[in-house]
């Protein structure tokens, strides 16, 4: 097959659904699949990443996070594709491919990420004007994936097209190739009792809880650190309340890492947390990276999302009230202070990890999809 895959951001750019196309293009790739992708870019540049050739063209300008560039119609043409994976939300580039769907008919997926959370009236006015092109997108899709069933069935969205979902959770590699781990925990003054956070500093993840948390944690566990890895838009926000709470010494930002520096802070980790506040936390790729390693987990309750599918509570760690920096701080310090349950979580987590969550799995289904589509030509 020839595959398109159409998205925001792809390879370097790190996040859940660059992990979750960069996965999927490479396990097709690997399959003897030709596979290509369009994504924003600093500059318009075509060139090949392990394997993949990648179409990125340049970012004019953005809004909320969506870039917005030049139409890519004459790409898609040249590429022929068989099949088009489009990733949403994407709301600049939803438009050009419904134009181009009314045009020209292409075989099209569509992997359903998230609905676009609300954070202020302007998120709420652009996505008034922006829903009835994403809902043309998706009557136009031979089929679309939903990571989690909890996430379908609670998208107002994706309820208008049950019959076309298919159910296929994101799946990674285990994690592996560490830095070396004494150099690590030296760098960043770890001891035995680690926090560890990873993902984008936006206002979705709720880190300004989670730092609250740490105060009360600190108070049982002096020697307990927070380590953050990542960047993002609150990144001075969250580094001046953790100044105000005077947690300077108990937690470290580290922005962003390499990707051996990353995963030694999960194997060094005692416990993983994500303590979103909203469904813009649809899946939490973060999680199932901690799995992988045999880490307990702590994620919050927040109706709909698929982070409940994933962490499942008192199996694989915990999962408490979100907005809540006491619920937080509790549980914190109960994985801290009890480890016979870290471990048993632990081993649960893993176990859950590779009957759910492996690249193989995902890839297999999502080409499985991609074959039935194309047989009903």
């Amino acid at each position: 097959m020839k595959i398109l895959h159409i998205t925001k951001f792809f390879y370097p750019v790190k996040g859940g659904i660059e992990t979750y196309t960069y996965n999927l293009a490479e396990y097709a790739k690997r399959e003897g699949n030709k596979v290509f992708v369009i994504a924003a870019g600093k500059i318009n540049k075509h060139e090949r990443v392990n394997g993949i050739e990648v179409i990125r063209l340049k970012e004019k300008f953005r809004i909320v996070y969506t870039p917005f560039v030049s139409p890519f119609w004459k790409d898609i043409e040249k590429i022929n594709p068989d099949i088009i994976h489009f990733h949403m939300p994407n709301p600049a580039l939803e438009f050009y491919l419904l134009l181009y769907m009314l045009a020209r008919r292409k075989k099209l997926v569509v992997t359903y990420h998230a609905d676009v959370p609300y954070y202020t009236a302007l998120h709420e006015v652009l996505d008034a004007f922006r829903s009835p092109i994403s809902e043309g997108v998706l009557s136009n899709a031979d089929a679309i994936i939903s990571t989690s069933s909890n996430y379908a069935s609670s998208s107002p969205t994706l309820r208008k097209f049950t019959r076309k979902i298919s159910i296929i959770p994101i799946g990674i590699d285990p994690l592996k190739g560490f830095a070396n781990l004494k150099k690590i925990k030296r760098k960043y003054g770890l001891g035995e009792k680690v926090v560890l956070f990873a993902g984008r500093l936006f206002p979705y993840k709720g880190l300004s809880f989670l730092i609250e948390a740490m105060k009360k944690v600190s108070e049982k566990h002096p020697d307990a650190k927070l380590v953050i890895v990542g960047s993002g838009e609150l990144e001075f926000e969250l580094k001046k309340l953790t100044n105000h709470l005077g947690l300077f010494s108990n937690i470290v930002f580290t922005g962003e890492l390499p990707d051996r520096e990353r995963n030694a802070l999960y194997k060094l980790s005692t416990v993983f947390v994500l303590p979103s506040v909203n469904r813009g936390e649809a899946f939490g790729i973060s999680m199932i990276e901690a799995m992988s390693v045999s880490k307990p987990v702590i994620s919050t309750d927040v109706k709909g999302s698929g982070m409940s599918f994933v962490n499942k509570n008192g199996e694989t760690g915990f999962v408490v009230k979100s907005r809540n920096s006491e619920a937080l701080a509790g549980a914190i310090n109960k994985l801290l202070e009890k480890e016979k349950l870290r471990t048993k979580f632990g081993r649960n987590a893993k176990k859950r990890f590779y009957k759910y969550f492996t690249k193989e799995d995902m890839g297999r289904s999502v080409l499985k999809i991609y074959k039935k589509v194309l047989s009903e030509s």
